[in-house]
């Protein structure tokens, strides 16, 4: 991996930290996460100029709610999102049907 394909952090935090223990279908689901973000926002939910940086933001920052970036996401989407971009693995959705189906009542 290069640093080109850091700047977006679509690699959640277990996965830039190596712990294979904690990789699943969750992290992959962090990807969708970060898109959702973007897609809404027009913003990246993590910023840094360098690789170091990118592993510090995503690894321990917290990610500014959607809705203060832009007013329009609903409540909804941004709890859909804001799991989907949730630090701890546990936290996050266990599977994309859960998160698909979170998306429809959404939309």
């Amino acid at each position: 991996m290069i640093w080109s394909d850091l700047q977006s952090p679509e690699l959640a935090p277990e996965g830039l930290l190596g712990q294979a223990d904690r990789v699943g279908p969750w992290t992959d689901l962090w990807a969708v996460g970060v898109m959702l973000y973007e897609m809404w926002t027009g913003e990246l939910p993590f910023k840094a100029t360098s690789l170091m940086g990118m592993f510090r933001a995503v690894g321990s920052s917290t990610v500014v709610p959607p809705r203060k970036l832009e007013p329009r996401v609903s409540k909804a989407a941004e709890r859909v999102c804001l799991k989907a971009l949730a630090q701890d693995p546990d936290q996050r959705y266990r599977s994309a049907e859960h998160l698909a189906r979170d998306l429809q009542c959404v939309l």
